[in-house]
C-alpha cells in the first residue's frame, strides 16, 4: 500500500518541492492541498496526486478536503501543514487593520489546529502513536525571501533588511529541495523519540555541512536523510537480518576538548535509547572523545560498555589533519588499547575522510570513493607492523569496506616491512592481518568478496552497510 500524505501550501515553494519528493523519492498518494492550482503544481499531475483547491482560513472547506482525500486513498498516513503567510509585513505599530493581524494567524496557526483535529481521527487508526514534529528549516530560497528582500526595507531597521541581502547575494540560502527531502521523509519515518520536539537548522549550519561534504567530493542522498529506526528495521526484515548495530562517524578531527567528549556521551545516550527502544534488533558501537584524549577516552568506554551496554567501541583509522594525523597504532594510545584488550572489546574501525595533498583527482572519485578504503587498510598495516596487534590480541578489530585495499597489500606489507626492519617476520604479518574481521559495507562485489574469500576464513567476514550514507 502507497502511504498517503496531505500537504497544505502545495503549490510553490517548500510544499510543492515536498509534493514532488514524495511523489518521485517515496512513490507517496499525496493530497496537495493549496489556494491555486499553480502551473508548476498541475506539471507533478499523476495517478498519485489529488490537488484541491481550499483556503486553509476557512475551517469547513479545510476540514472537507483533508475528509475527501482519505476517502480517496482509504486513510492517511502523515500530515505536512506548510501553509504560511508573510502578511502582513509591517510593524504591530503600522497603521494596518486588525483583520490583517487575524488572517496572519489564521493563516499560520488556526489553520494547523483546524487540520490536525481533521486529521487525527484517520491519523490514529492507521498508527496508535501518532509523532508529531515542528520543523524550522532555515532561511530557504523561495518567494517568501524574495519578498522580504523586495520590500522588507520599509518595514524593518536597515540592519536586519542587509542581511536578507546578504544570505542571497552569498548564496548561502537553503535549496527548497534538500529541505523539503528531510520534511517529506520525517512524514513518512519520523522516529518516535523526535515527537513533540523542535527540529531546527539554519542557514550558516546547512553552508557549512554543503561545504564539508564538497571538500569530501561527496553527497549523501538527501532521499535517505533523516535516518530513523523504522527505516533500518524495515530493510533488515526484507534481508531477514536479526540484530544491527548502530555506528557514529568518529570524531577523528578537532582537538582534546570538552565539546568533543560532550558530542561523544550525547551520540552514545542517543544510540543507547534507541537500543532500549528496539532490544531485540539493535545495538551500538559507541563514539570515543577525540583519541588524544587519553582521560576522556577511558571514562567514555567505561560509561558506553559498562552503563549503555554498547556492544564496543568505533574509531577513525588516524586522528588530526593533514601531516598531524597519528594512526591508532601509535604508542600514544596504548593505554586506550590496553583498556579495550583487558575488556576483550570489539574495535570497528572505519577510515579517516582527512584529505590528502591531492584531495581527489576528479570530481567523480571524491575522497569517500578513493581514500577511506586505503585510509582504513594503512589503520590496520599500522597495527600489524607496530606490533600492536600482537600485543593487544584479545581485541576483536573489524575493518570497514572488507579493509579497503588489505587483501591485494598485505603480501606485499609482509615482505617489504620485514625488509624495512618490521621486527615482525613476513608469515607473522600475513597472521597479524588475518586476525581482523572484515565487514562488505559497499564492497559487496564479485571481485572483493573473490579476494576476501581466499584471504581470510570465512567467519571473519561480517556484513556492514553505509545506510544513509548509500546502499
Amino acid at each position: 500500500m502507497k502511504p498517503v500524505i496531505v500537504v497544505t501550501g502545495a503549490s510553490k515553494g517548500i510544499g510543492l518541492e515536498v509534493t514532488r519528493i514524495l511523489l518521485e523519492k517515496f512513490n507517496a498518494n499525496v493530497i496537495a492541498i493549496s489556494r491555486t492550482r499553480t502551473p508548476e503544481l498541475i506539471q507533478l499531475g499523476s495517478d498519485s496526486l489529488l490537488i484541491v483547491e481550499c483556503d486553509v482560513t476557512d475551517e469547513n472547506a479545510l476540514s472537507n478536503a483533508i475528509s475527501l482525500g482519505a476517502s480517496r486513498y482509504h486513510g492517511i498516513d502523515g500530515l505536512i501543514l506548510n501553509a504560511g503567510t508573510l502578511d502582513p509585513l509591517c510593524r504591530i505599530g503600522d497603521d494596518t487593520p486588525l483583520d490583517s493581524w487575524k488572517h496572519h494567524f489564521d493563516v499560520n496557526f488556526f489553520s494547523l489546529v483546524t487540520a490536525i483535529k481533521a486529521a487525527l481521527p484517520t491519523l490514529a487508526e492507521e498508527e496508535p502513536d501518532v509523532a508529531c514534529v515542528a520543523v524550522r528549516p532555515g532561511m530557504v530560497d523561495t518567494g517568501m525571501q524574495s519578498t522580504l528582500r523586495a520590500f522588507g526595507g520599509s518595514h524593518m531597521n536597515d540592519k536586519d533588511h542587509k542581511a536578507f541581502i546578504q544570505v542571497y547575494d552569498e548564496g548561502r540560502l537553503v535549496k527548497p529541495q534538500d529541505c523539503g527531502h528531510v520534511i517529506a521523509a520525517l512524514s513518512l519515518q519520523a522516529p518516535k523519540t523526535l515527537s513533540g520536539q523542535f527540529v531546527s537548522w539554519d542557514s550558516e549550519e546547512y553552508l557549512r555541512k554543503e561545504q564539508h561534504n564538497l571538500g569530501l567530493g561527496w553527497k549523501t542522498p538527501a532521499e535517505n536523510l533523516p535516518w530513523s529506526p523504522e527505516i533500518s528495521l524495515r530493510a533488515m526484515d526484507a534481508m531477514q537480518v536479526d540484530i544491527a548495530i548502530l555506528t557514529f562517524p568518529a570524531l577523528s578531527s578537532g582537538s582534546v576538548c570538552e565539546e568533543n567528549r560532550t558530542t561523544a556521551r550525547r551520540r552514545n545516550e542517543l544510540a543507547s535509547a534507541i537500543c532500549r527502544e528496539h532490544p531485540e534488533r539493535f545495538g551500538f558501537f559507541a563514539t570515543l572523545p577525540f583519541l588524544d584524549d587519553v582521560k576522556g577516552c577511558l571514562e567514555e568506554i567505561q560509561y558506553a560498555l559498562d552503563i549503555l551496554n554498547a556492544s564496543g567501541v568505533s574509531l577513525s583509522s588516524c586522528y588530526g589533519e593533514g601531516q598531524g594525523a597519528t594512526y591508532i597504532g601509535d604508542k600514544r594510545y596504548d593505554t586506550v588499547w590496553e583498556e579495550l584488550n583487558r575488556r576483550q572489546a570489539v574495535v570497528f574501525v572505519h577510515g579517516s575522510q582527512i584529505p590528502g595533498s591531492t584531495p581527489y583527482p576528479h570530481s567523480s572519485l571524491g575522497i569517500p570513493i578513493t581514500e577511506v578504503p586505503n585510509e582504513t587498510f594503512k589503520a590496520a598495516a599500522h597495527l600489524v607492523v607496530t606490533g600492536n596487534r600482537r600485543k593487544f590480541p584479545d581485541v576483536k578489530v573489524i575493518l570497514a569496506h572488507l579493509g579497503g585495499s588489505v587483501p591485494v597489500l598485505a603480501a606485499r606489507v609482509a615482505v617489504l616491512s620485514n625488509h624495512m626492519g618490521c621486527i615482525l617476520t613476513p608469515e607473522e604479518i600475513l597472521e597479524d592481518f588475518k586476525t581482523f574481521y572484515y565487514e562488505t559495507a559497499l564492497s559487496g562485489y564479485e571481485a572483493n568478496l573473490a579476494a576476501i574469500e581466499k584471504f581470510v576464513a570465512h567467519d571473519h567476514i561480517l556484513f556492514g552497510t553505509d545506510f544513509p550514507g548509500n546502499d
